[in-house]
């Protein structure tokens, strides 16, 4: 799953790049709607996937012992208000003047495909310890090659496709395919080596628990990986230059570091992350990034934009506070009402396609039912990370795509909706062990 991710979005970054069928490619959904209704390898497996635990399930083939046993998980809640928020916007649904995905496609590949794929994971992990943990290695280790693969192209840019936006942010293989191969949004990758970062910073902390009762090549198997993937996944998300994610990021290894301390060193620890975020903030005052985020550079700013996003969503909500605005529907909706909502127009190239708050988001595309749902998911995993007396690491993961989220949409592309459930499955998982364990 870790492995068809990366493909999926090679596959479509460079679908246009390497073969020419935009618009009749094989991978087209049937009678097409919008322009971009079609699959990649990703979503493919997916399907196939499920497709074929279900026929070997259905065989006998598969164990079904630990699933008879499954008990209730507060998760069912806010997948199932999702599912009736699907049903809910599709009634309601009247597609705007620009349409990305059809409205099908766009449930299909955003909340039905993610899902369904999180949910064979996670019943299929619960059955073996062994294949959970190789799982997680494979999971390390493919964002370890991916994003060397990223770094090598950012040094060296031999490879295809345009590997900085404006600024120099780090924004390759996030390219658009369709026109001339330029920078997209440079957050994508924030939004994808932001949690993977944080899993390796927070094996390598577990990890150093019992360093010491271990040998010199247990310390190599037990650092290496884990080490390596946080080094190249915090690498890329400091190139992306996205404060927002470099932020979240340096807040959970904080976390992270804070809760595994003895108590009587904790003061100090917290004193020297003061002095750094200073010194940090100081590091960049003069970045030409920085100053446009101050104001003082010709471009709009991030957060004025942001604040006339924020305005424009508070009387969206007031106007369709129960059935939303539509799946992918945002970016029309905005274009329609900017000036009745705001008193001023966007530059075409500026307006956005989100909310630029994931609870938002949940609520624009599904409605009151799907605001229910994330709002759910988000105190179920904060309430874990702030009171459970042994944390579950991926916990942390899934807290660092709910903090970004906050401020942007770490969701809504079939590798970061994916990212998203298959994080909240290995919550459960690892749960699950931990529950064995202390029986």
């Amino acid at each position: 799953m870790p492995v068809m991710l990366v493909l999926g979005v090679l596959d479509f970054r460079f679908h246009n790049y390497f073969w020419a069928d935009f618009g009749s490619g094989w991978l087209r959904w049937i009678e097409p709607i919008a322009m971009f209704d079609f699959f990649s390898v990703l979503s493919v497996y997916l399907v196939l996937l499920v497709v074929m635990w279900g026929v070997l399930t259905g065989m006998g083939l598969l164990n079904g012992r630990e699933r008879a046993e499954q008990v209730f998980s507060w998760v069912y809640v806010p997948v199932v208000l999702i599912l009736i928020g699907a049903v809910i916007a599709r009634i309601f649904y009247t597609p705007g003047p620009e349409v990305v995905h059809s409205f099908y496609f766009e449930i299909f590949l955003d909340y039905l495909a993610p899902i369904a794929g999180a949910a064979v994971l996670l019943f299929s992990l619960k059955e073996s310890k062994s294949v959970f943990e190789n799982f997680v290695k494979v999971f390390m280790g493919t964002f370890a090659v991916f994003g060397g693969v990223i770094l090598f192209q950012h040094f060296s840019g031999v490879l295809p496709g345009v590997a900085h936006d404006f600024l120099g942010r780090l924004s390759w293989p996030y390219i658009d395919p369709f026109f001339n191969m330029t920078a997209e949004s440079a957050n994508h990758l924030a939004f994808l080596f932001g949690p993977v970062a944080v899993l390796g910073f927070a094996k390598v902390v577990a990890g150093a628990r019992g360093w010491k009762r271990s040998t010199g090549a247990s310390i190599v198997r037990r650092f290496a990986l884990p080490a390596a993937t946080f080094l190249i996944s915090f690498a890329v998300v400091v190139l992306t230059k996205s404060y927002t994610g470099i932020l979240i990021s340096l807040m959970l290894f904080s976390f992270i570091m804070f809760v595994n301390l003895p108590k009587k060193i904790r003061l100090y620890f917290v004193v020297g992350l003061v002095v750094l975020a200073v010194a940090g903030v100081l590091s960049q005052v003069n970045t030409r990034k920085f100053q446009i985020l101050i104001g003082n550079d010709s471009q709009e700013t991030s957060l004025n934009r942001r604040e006339q996003i924020y305005i424009f969503n508070y009387e969206a909500f007031k106007v369709r506070p129960i059935v939303g605005i539509g799946p992918d529907n945002y970016k029309g909706f905005f274009r329609e009402n900017m000036m009745e909502f705001l008193g001023t127009e966007f530059p075409t190239i500026e307006v956005p396609p989100h909310t630029h708050n994931l609870l938002l988001h949940f609520w624009s595309e599904l409605g009151v039912f799907g605001l229910a749902g994330i709002l759910i998911i988000y105190v179920g995993v904060l309430g874990k990370l702030f009171f459970e007396r042994r944390r579950n690491e991926f916990v942390f993961v899934l807290a660092y795509l709910l903090g970004h989220g906050l401020l942007d949409v770490p969701y809504g592309t079939p590798e970061n909706s994916l990212m998203f459930w298959m994080v909240l499955a290995l919550i459960l998982v690892q749960d699950t062990y931990k529950m064995r364990a202390a029986r």
